[in-house]
């Protein structure tokens, strides 16, 4: 794995530990408390809702996954 892959690892660890702290949180408020730029927890959100460890309410806000759970 690359840098690049590390970074990226690191940042889908911050924002699942931020989830974990934070509960069901949105894209900004992740962004915000990771200190990562918003299009990136979005992209990385994809990431982990299409692999089951985030879940995408209908409220439009994002939780721990059953994977996580």
């Amino acid at each position: 794995m690359g840098a690049r892959g590390g970074a990226d690892v690191s940042r889908g660890l911050a924002v699942i530990d931020a989830l974990a702290e934070g509960g069901e949180l949105g894209t900004n408020e992740i962004a915000r408390r990771t200190g990562v730029n918003a299009s990136s927890v979005s992209r990385l959100l994809a990431t982990l809702a299409a692999e089951g460890y985030v879940d995408h309410s209908a409220s439009g806000r994002y939780r721990l996954g059953i994977r996580l759970v």
